[in-house]
């Protein structure tokens, strides 16, 4: 069997088998021929509903083999995708749908009938290629607009710096994603698609010719025999996921090999040092954590060597990248902690918020440099975090970082997950609780009284008193499908 010459043109470098696996979700398998056509489809069919370059089109799709040709049909025909969370309502997806001055959206049967104030089309959607379709280096490329959170205020687009032309995006995604070891190995997808990590990790494999095993949803006894099934080499996690992995059954574990493993990315979330250190001693140095956010994409990478030498770092920052600790703007000496200030060696300004020229000057301190919200120090190039801005808890006039707290309290076997935060509190002006998950083996087996006793007395062995948390509430955590814990609802909840 010979290789083919693909149509598309984000594909047609590769040396790959027409027959051979491009993308599999478990009921629908493309092999490359059959991905390269229905690229060039989708794309025939955006450029007849008349999508121009720079415009916008937004997905609101669950995971599936359909879902990376249309972000690589709408990229080839210069067409921004906007990817849209299928858990958001109504309304919040229509904010963003008007906010993004959304084209059209290409939806899911499942979501067929949410009015977001634009034209709507259900996938899959049928339609031959347009014989003589010609892009080449030159034309014009499209990209990927994420929305933030929204943590304060409504969500913002992000508009990375991204190549203007789909020759320049090709080459910075196959040299990028072979720069971090996403270098064409057979990849898992376990995160939601519209998440900017799942989906852009997943890609750069992809156009290094690495098919891609989609999960629906993750769940990790099947993470894990889908890794052994078809000897994947890559994979991006977030910390639940591991916690959920080393909670299986002893049976499920010992049956995993993982052999076929050379890099899993991890970031979006702090994760707690015993549950790295458990993960790389049952897989292997595979691990590399990553540090950055929807406006800067990875900052820093860390592998398990690194990790292991330099405890509690998120890793070097990359090359193209300089990263600082400032405070009111001012650079601080090496070591020191403060708000960390990220720059492009270039110079140039790392991205933008859409349609927001104010918004997008606030973001950049001075010279080009911006900040995420995350405060640590960077010493020797290795940057170390210790809680985002936002979250530090100011009680009695002394700042706690809940972090610190977390990372302290997860020592614990018997926990199983956290969530420290603080909250309201007429005396002190914040107190700090804590929420906490208890591992299935020790469940029951004593009062939250006498549960609550130990856990701070074994914290107290590591923590300052101060840093203790005031109250102990044992409920679910609700970690989202990225990892991240939803404080807002929590600290209403929590705040009475």
């Amino acid at each position: 069997m010979r290789t083919f010459q693909a149509n598309s043109f984000l594909l047609n470098h590769l040396s790959v088998l027409p027959d051979a696996l491009a993308i599999d979700d478990g009921s629908t398998r493309l092999s490359w021929g059959e991905l390269d056509h229905v690229v060039s489809c989708r794309s025939a069919w955006l450029l007849e509903k008349q999508c121009e370059p720079g415009d916008r089109v937004g997905l609101l799709m669950r995971n599936s083999s359909d879902y990376i040709p249309w972000v690589l049909a709408a990229i080839s025909t210069g067409v921004w995708v906007v990817p849209l969370n299928w858990h958001l309502t109504e309304a919040e997806q229509r904010y963003i749908a008007e906010d993004s001055a959304m084209r059209l959206l290409v939806c899911d049967s499942d979501f067929a009938g949410r009015e977001l104030g634009c034209d709507r089309f259900q996938a899959p959607v049928e339609h031959e290629p347009v014989k003589g379709l010609s892009l080449s280096e030159g034309s014009p490329a499209g990209g990927i607009m994420l929305y933030t959170s929204g943590t304060t205020g409504r969500p913002k687009g992000v508009q990375r710096r991204s190549p203007t032309t789909l020759g320049e995006l090709k080459k910075q995604w196959c040299e990028f994603g072979a720069s971090i070891g996403l270098d064409g190995g057979r990849h898992l997808v376990t995160g939601p698609l519209y998440h900017a990590a799942p989906l852009l990790f997943a890609l750069y494999d992809l156009v290094n010719g690495g098919a891609l095993m989609v999960m629906a949803r993750f769940d990790a006894k099947k993470a894990l025999e889908l890794i052994d099934q078809f000897k994947i080499s890559h994979s991006h996690w977030v910390p639940t996921m591991f916690v959920r992995a080393l909670r299986l059954p002893e049976h499920s574990r010992d049956g995993f090999s993982g052999a076929s493993l050379t890099l899993v990315l991890h970031g979006a979330a702090p994760i707690a040092p015993v549950v790295k250190r458990s993960v790389i001693e049952w897989w292997g140095p595979v691990l590399v954590e990553y540090w950055g956010g929807s406006e800067s994409g990875a900052v820093s990478r860390c592998t398990s060597a690194q990790w292991l030498a330099h405890p509690g770092t998120v890793g070097k920052v990359l090359p193209h990248y300089e990263v600082i600790a400032t405070r009111g703007g001012q650079a601080l000496p090496e070591g020191e902690a403060g708000l960390l200030g990220i720059r492009l060696r270039s110079g140039e300004q790392a991205f933008s918020y859409w349609r927001d020229a104010e918004k997008t000057r606030k973001a950049y301190i001075k010279d080009a440099m911006f900040q995420l919200g995350d405060i640590g120090y960077v010493n020797e190039d290795y940057v170390y975090l210790l809680d985002r801005e936002s979250h530090t808890v100011i009680s009695g006039g002394v700042n706690i970082y809940p972090a610190e707290v977390e990372a302290a309290l997860l020592q614990q076997a018997l926990i199983a997950d956290l969530a420290v935060f603080g909250v309201p509190d007429e005396e002190w002006g914040e107190r700090l609780i804590a929420v906490l998950e208890v591992a299935d083996d020790c469940r029951g087996k004593k009062s939250d009284a006498a549960l609550s006793r130990e856990i701070l007395d074994d914290a107290a062995k590591v923590l300052a008193s101060y840093k203790l948390p005031r109250e102990l509430h044992f409920a679910e955590v609700g970690r989202n499908a990225a990892g991240k814990v939803p404080l807002a609802s929590l600290r209403a909840r929590y705040s009475s």
